[in-house]
């Protein structure tokens, strides 16, 4: 059921009353290989499982046992650019160069064939089901052709070496750019690590390219989707004082319009200079046992309470 509550000044907002828990007993596993998942969904000694991937989960549909469905999120995937030179005198300081990058990949192609899951492509750095996500701002289209010519204009030769990294579970995505970034005459020399090793050398200054999701702790605003990429911190590859004090400032604003005027002018100037390239919002993958009865949630974590047996 759904209960309206009203607290003074701020907007009615409806609240879920969350019903008594139907399952008595839940044990969880952690199964890290993704085969090893499909595998136990499919016989049986699993009833739901969070997050396989598309193709993964594309083969399960058939299966008599098994269900797929697919709920929201507030992570997207995207690459962040060391505009700033953090990693050392690299072309990524051009900005030709870093708009080479944009137009080189196919956002699209990269979401519905690889990410699955409902991901979505993203024309700006943030997923839109946070507030305030604006979508309709200038982005870089896909056209192989005007990454050459940017190249040529930056003055880079085609076979141009640039350094690409990613945490290893994002490979099977790193190595499509890779690929596409070859076709436009770009040699990514991609490297995968774990989760832990890739976020120590993202922070020390040894990103030249990363591949990266991320979920802004969960929160539905905008301010938690960007703000630690443009703070002056560790993640922080553009170095742009501006941008800093923009988004510093927008947090404090709470008017509709004046915000969402303030954020277009942010997220148009992370565009316009290509301190990152947005991906695609990432939806959730929900591969269960046929007899559970349990609707995705529209964002994040799923709540075991609403969970029932057919």
């Amino acid at each position: 059921g759904i209960r309206d509550v009203a607290v003074t000044g701020v907007q009615t907002c409806a609240l879920p009353i969350w019903p008594k828990a139907a399952i008595a007993n839940i044990d969880f596993r952690v199964i890290p290989e993704i085969q090893t998942q499909v595998a136990e969904l499919m016989v049986g000694n699993i009833d739901l499982s969070l997050d396989i991937p598309g193709d993964e989960s594309e083969a399960l549909k058939p299966v008599p046992s098994v269900k797929v469905a697919y709920g929201g999120s507030t992570r997207y995937t995207f690459l962040i650019l060391d505009a700033a030179g953090r990693s050392g005198d690299t072309p990524l300081k051009n900005q030709k160069f870093r708009q080479a990058i944009a137009h080189a990949l196919d956002r699209n192609a990269i979401a519905t064939a690889l990410a699955g899951g409902g991901a979505k492509p993203i024309a700006a750095q943030c997923n839109p089901n946070q507030g305030v996500c604006l979508q309709d701002i200038p982005a870089a289209n896909y056209d192989p052709a005007r990454a050459r010519q940017l190249l040529q204009e930056a003055g880079f030769a085609p076979g141009v070496s640039v350094s690409f990294m990613s945490s290893v579970d994002l490979r099977r995505i790193g190595e499509a750019i890779q690929a596409q970034l070859a076709a436009v005459g770009i040699q990514a020399k991609y490297d995968t690590f774990q989760l832990p090793a890739w976020r120590t050398k993202l922070f020390q200054n040894e990103s030249t390219i990363s591949l990266l999701g991320w979920g802004g702790s969960g929160a539905y605003d905008i301010d938690e989707a960007i703000q630690i990429f443009y703070d002056g911190g560790p993640a922080d590859y553009a170095r742009d004082p501006d941008l800093t004090k923009a988004i510093k400032e927008g947090g404090s604003i709470l008017d509709r319009a004046a915000r969402e005027k303030h954020y277009r002018e942010i997220l148009t100037r992370i565009n316009e200079r290509t301190y990152t390239v947005p991906l695609f919002a990432n939806g959730a993958t929900y591969a269960m046992s046929a007899s559970l009865d349990f609707a995705p949630p529209r964002l994040d974590s799923p709540d075991l309470t609403w969970a029932r047996w057919r």
